[in-house]
């Protein structure tokens, strides 16, 4: 684990296309926000809990839940699966800067790659169930095998398989590092936002601006992450972070 890297990766703004990065800030945070305040979504789930609660007392309950809890819980899901596909974008514009001999634009790697990494969202469907059994672990290290899968895909015209081959070949001897920086990265916005909401009063409204600001400061800065190691461990520019430690060394 890395705090300079951590560091780095918070400094989301720090980007040439820095009008992208605050359109996308903007509208995801426009998305994340939106769907909470929707006329045909139930916010209340009070009968799901009460009846999770009958069972963990030993008596059966019926779990019941309306169709505007289900239309908001879909639209959690399709919510956090846009908040991922931002990751990858972001992740990819920002290794992009940094070599010159990608030359395609972002909507031509957006238009090519993201429907590839869709289907494999959702062939990871049924292993992700199956994971469950297995507190995720299977998914977890399948994930950190793949993580630079999506990069793959946006930069480079590479099929599927290739892609993922690749990315096995360069995360290995770094999965476990990645998995810390990744988990500490979350770690760190998670806490001031769970500080800023306990000081606050019970408003819903705030609560739900301040969590979409963070779900969106993360996503970004794990997208800048993912950028930062793709440049460092793969294309070995040894620059990617200016405050590294030995920068100065290795530069002479």
């Amino acid at each position: 684990m890395n705090l300079f890297v951590t560091l780095e990766a918070l400094k989301i703004y720090r980007m040439k296309a820095e009008k992208l990065v605050q359109i996308m800030f903007v509208v995801l945070f426009i998305v994340n926000a939106g769907i909470w305040f929707l006329p045909f979504v139930d916010r209340d789930f009070s009968g799901f809990f009460a009846a999770v609660d009958e069972m963990a007392a030993g008596r059966m309950s019926e779990i019941v839940l309306t169709r505007g809890n289900w239309l908001l819980l879909i639209l959690t899901g399709l919510v956090q699966l846009i908040n991922l596909i931002a990751v990858f974008i972001y992740a990819a514009q920002f290794a992009s800067e940094r070599m010159p001999s990608v030359e395609r634009s972002l909507g031509h790697m957006s238009l090519h790659a993201v429907p590839r990494l869709l289907l494999i969202a959702l062939l990871l469907i049924v292993p992700a169930i199956m994971s469950v059994m297995l507190m995720m672990i299977p998914l977890l290290v399948f994930v950190f095998m793949m993580y630079f899968l999506p990069i793959n895909l946006l930069l480079h015209r590479q099929s599927i398989a290739y892609a993922m081959h690749k990315s096995f070949e360069q995360t290995k001897g770094f999965r476990l590092l990645i998995f810390f920086q990744v988990f500490f990265l979350s770690l760190i916005l998670t806490f001031p936002e769970s500080i800023i909401i306990g000081f606050m009063p019970d408003n819903f409204i705030a609560t739900v601006m301040i969590q979409s600001f963070f779900a969106v400061y993360l996503a970004l800065s794990q997208g800048r992450l993912m950028g930062i190691y793709y440049l460092y461990l793969v294309k070995k520019d040894p620059l990617v972070v200016p405050s590294f430690p030995n920068n100065e060394d290795k530069g002479k």
